[in-house]
């Protein structure tokens, strides 16, 4: 499946996201789209990334994000 330039660039996005808080530990559960087509398998466009945290690992989460060049706020 070839995607969208526009789609390419968020997926990679997303999954350079999600290798950060994975190479770091860090706990989160993903929701939303992407949850929504591993449990379907059925395939959308997504324009986000929903990531639930914990409020206790929420500053770790954002350490970690902001030391790999992610911009965070709450």
């Amino acid at each position: 499946m070839k995607l969208p330039a526009k789609d390419a660039q968020a997926y990679f996005f997303y999954r350079q996201v999600i290798g950060v808080l994975n190479r770091n530990f860090a706990p989160f559960l993903i929701g939303g789209g992407f949850a929504f087509e591993f449990y379907t398998q059925i395939g959308r466009s997504m324009k986000d990334l929903d990531i639930f945290v914990s409020r206790k690992h929420l500053d770790t989460i954002f350490e970690v994000l902001n030391a790999a060049g992610f911009r965070t706020e709450l």
